[in-house]
């Protein structure tokens, strides 16, 4: 037949902030959408999220992509002024 086991509390992963286990919830954006925008978006949101959790919950912010993402672009504007000139 089958075997049926109760996976809810198996954990596949999780992140350690400051030395403990922490909740780490990935942000990403659709395709159409600017880098940049959404993460200024989401930073600016933090507050508001952080005033509907409880007390003995703390919501952070902890890895930033996006830091890539535009240094990439800003590489790839400077090589290309210089190419042109």
């Amino acid at each position: 037949m089958a075997t049926v086991e109760d996976g809810a509390d198996v954990t596949v992963g999780y992140a350690h902030v400051n030395g403990k286990r922490s909740v780490y919830l990935n942000i990403a954006k659709s395709a159409d959408a600017s880098t940049w925008e959404v993460v200024q978006n989401l930073k600016a949101s933090l507050p508001r999220f952080q005033s509907q959790l409880p007390e003995d919950v703390k919501l952070s912010y902890e890895f930033d992509q996006s830091t890539y993402v535009i240094n990439a672009v800003k590489s790839l504007i400077s090589e290309g002024v210089m190419g042109a000139s």
